[in-house]
């Protein structure tokens, strides 16, 4: 809400646990109000860490929520991560699924760390884990982070260890 109609969307440096190749990343947009998809990329490989908001999609006075995948060399997706603001909180709420789908398992949670970020420019030490549990609710992690109240802009990483 109240941010400008031209948007670009930035993401996290994509990183693989085997070593592959960045293939393509797959952005949506989805309406707060009725969940409906505003902007889907389908699997673009050009716009693969930022993608502009193409003209038309947005309107003023409206809440969004927007979500980014990879897909690495080999076609394997990881997590899917979607960022979202709570209404008339300032909080950011995290929903994190599995990219094919099926939903997640308190064994896969066990190996995923939340990172979060105001500033992408300065590097890997600007990352810091997140302490604060993520919830395992009917198969997808939901997050919802206190320390971002109040601050304009958040980045999210999240990393599957092996």
């Amino acid at each position: 809400t109240n941010q400008a109609l031209a948007l670009t969307l930035q993401a996290s440096a994509f990183s693989d646990p085997d070593g592959d190749g960045h293939a393509s990343s797959a952005w949506v947009i989805k309406r707060g109000s009725d969940n409906t998809i505003a902007f889907d990329s389908g699997n673009d490989s050009v716009n693969k860490t930022s993608i502009t908001v193409p003209a038309g999609v947005l309107s003023y006075s409206a809440t969004y929520s927007w979500s980014v995948h990879y897909t690495d060399a080999n076609g394997a997706q990881g997590l899917k991560l979607l960022s979202t603001m709570a209404g008339g909180t300032g909080l950011f709420q995290l929903f994190i699924d599995n990219a094919d789908g099926l939903p997640l398992d308190t064994n896969r949670v066990a190996n995923i760390d939340i990172f979060g970020t105001t500033n992408l420019a300065i590097g890997s030490s600007g990352w810091i884990k997140l302490t604060n549990p993520a919830i395992l609710t009917n198969g997808r992690l939901f997050l919802e982070d206190p320390e971002s109240a109040g601050t304009p802009q958040h980045f999210f990483r999240v990393e599957e260890r092996p």
